[in-house]
């Protein structure tokens, strides 16, 4: 089973991280992606690119990370088995 892991603070990637395997993703959004900016999964990962904006980060987003806005969100809801709001 995919889970996608929806991480909203840096306390909550902390909690998930231990349970994310392979086949799951990441999606950082409201202060969640201060996170995304430090130790990041191997796995796909993404942020809500409206909220990094509201937080001054677009410039700084790391490689390893795929902006998305909304629509991709609710895509992503229906790509995996499971979602998990941390």
């Amino acid at each position: 089973m995919s889970t996608l892991h929806i991480i909203s603070n840096r306390q909550a990637f902390a909690r998930a991280q231990s349970l994310m395997q392979s086949g799951d993703a990441v999606l950082f959004h409201g202060d969640g992606c201060y996170q995304a900016l430090e130790a990041l999964p191997s796995l796909p990962c993404y942020w809500l690119q409206s909220d990094a904006r509201a937080r001054a980060l677009c410039s700084r987003c790391p490689p390893a990370i795929t902006a998305i806005e909304w629509p991709r969100v609710v895509a992503l809801t229906l790509d995996f088995d499971n979602t998990v709001t941390w």
